[in-house]
């Protein structure tokens, strides 16, 4: 029997809004290297082989406000940095802004996460009084 030595699955997403007031058409998304991946919502795109060996996800366009997202799914050795090349579209270049997603909490946590830090502040300013109060004294 064969031993593979890494079975880790890699995952992430990049996120396409067209945040300007005109449709940015061309849209470019280069990459070193491509894996396997999906676009949601469904939408037309092209692949386009790069003479350097490089692959484009081309899309025609987007308009004001739009959003796609393409998932993408690899397995080590590659990484992350080996996947992308940048993005841009017929005007110009696009501006990537990293995100990190964070877990959503329930409002009734928010508010009891509140209270208890509102408590804790009043505590220590209680504390602090005491404490001045205690050292005016001797």
């Amino acid at each position: 029997a064969t031993k593979v030595k890494d079975m880790n699955v890699y995952t992430h997403v990049i996120v396409l809004k067209n945040a300007g007031r005109k449709t940015a058409s061309g849209v470019r998304i280069s990459h070193h290297a491509l894996p396997d991946f999906s676009i949601y919502p469904d939408t037309e795109y092209k692949i386009i082989e790069l003479p350097g060996g490089g692959k484009e996800i081309f899309l025609d366009s987007l308009v004001p406000g739009q959003s796609i997202n393409v998932s993408y799914l690899y397995y080590a050795p590659l990484r992350l940095e080996q996947i992308h090349n940048g993005i841009r579209f017929a005007d110009g270049v696009a501006t990537q802004i990293p995100i990190r997603a964070t877990p959503i909490v329930s409002k009734q946590v928010e508010i009891t996460a509140g209270i208890l830090m509102l408590v804790g502040f009043i505590t220590l300013i209680y504390l602090g009084v005491l404490l001045v109060s205690h050292l005016m004294a001797v």
